[in-house]
């Protein structure tokens, strides 16, 4: 999601052209995801007493909380991106990428495509929560959360990067 907001420059006509592919992503990320956790259950590939445990601990957090986790992941996410970009070989790529990464799933932080995932699933595996109690108590404030990690920390650091570039050049 942050790529689409970087990926473009001049702030208020950015948001306006990064509306409408945050909107196909968002609808696309879960679409797929509740297609992808059904294809799961129904062949039996996730244990439910696992679902369950990661549903309650998701589902058992403050909505507060969600979000400040959630810009915490996309934070993280970003910066993989952005250190995997500033290296030129595959290796070094795949490092850039792996610590961030595994940083933030193990810090249990959140992020709204995993959720999308891993609530439904364990809703089809018949945990206790509906998928309203999904959206409104973890979906949307991860959405949200990872939106603000988004626009404060990779659309920052773009405007920075773009400032200092600028500096430095003339």
């Amino acid at each position: 999601s942050s790529d689409v907001i970087v990926a473009h420059q001049g702030y208020w006509r950015l948001f306006r052209r990064a509306l409408p592919n945050l909107c196909y992503s968002l609808v696309g990320n879960a679409v797929g995801s509740v297609l992808v956790a059904m294809a799961f259950v129904s062949a039996g590939a996730i244990d439910p007493n696992a679902a369950w445990a990661v549903s309650q601990r998701k589902m058992g957090m403050t909505v507060s909380v969600v979000f400040l986790k959630a810009i915490g992941a996309n934070w993280l996410v970003n910066l993989a991106t952005f250190q995997a970009a500033a290296v030129p070989y595959g290796p070094a790529k795949f490092a850039m990428l792996w610590f961030p990464i595994a940083t933030f799933v193990s810090l249990g932080l959140e992020h709204s495509v995993a959720n999308m995932f891993f609530l439904p699933a364990a809703c089809l595996l018949g945990a206790p929560h509906t998928a309203m109690d999904a959206l409104s108590l973890n979906l949307i404030p991860c959405l949200a959360g990872n939106m603000a990690g988004a626009v404060v920390f990779a659309f920052g650091q773009a405007v920075i990067s773009s400032s200092n570039a600028k500096q430095h050049a003339g």
